[in-house]
């Protein structure tokens, strides 16, 4: 292309303006300004409704991540105090830990059946179930 060919940003707006008259309209010009401010205005509610949508998503991450940390606390908490006082705690026996194991352990899995029954209409793959925590 040569320079001869090349317009000046500043001419092509004159170049443009002189060329489309369609936009001379005042009620044209005036429906174009309007849909461009409604753009605007819609671009920054959807920047503002996007960040909200990202904090949302992070905290609920965060509450996931917590009710599955506290639940592996949990299960390690039991297995932890249920081999002290089994091999370690000689006064207690055998007699009294093995009621109180066998329990927390029924427990802990109709507290699991809860929670499956709750989630009963996730799917069954779970690759998801921590959106629904």
């Amino acid at each position: 292309m040569a320079d001869s060919d090349t317009v000046a940003p500043g001419d092509l707006y004159k170049l443009f303006s002189a060329e489309a008259t369609v936009f001379s309209e005042p009620m044209l010009r005036e429906s174009l300004y309007k849909h461009y401010s409604q753009k605007l205005v819609l671009e920054a509610e959807y920047r503002d409704m996007s960040q909200r949508n990202s904090e949302i998503l992070a905290r609920e991450q965060k509450r996931s991540d917590l009710a599955v940390f506290s639940a592996a606390m949990f299960f390690t908490a039991q297995f932890g105090i249920s081999y002290y006082t089994i091999f370690e705690v000689s006064w207690l026996g055998w007699d009294l830990v093995e009621p109180c194991t066998y329990s927390v352990t029924q427990g802990s899995s109709i507290l699991g059946l809860a929670f499956l029954y709750r989630h009963r209409h996730m799917g069954v793959e779970y690759s998801n179930l921590s959106d629904y925590l």
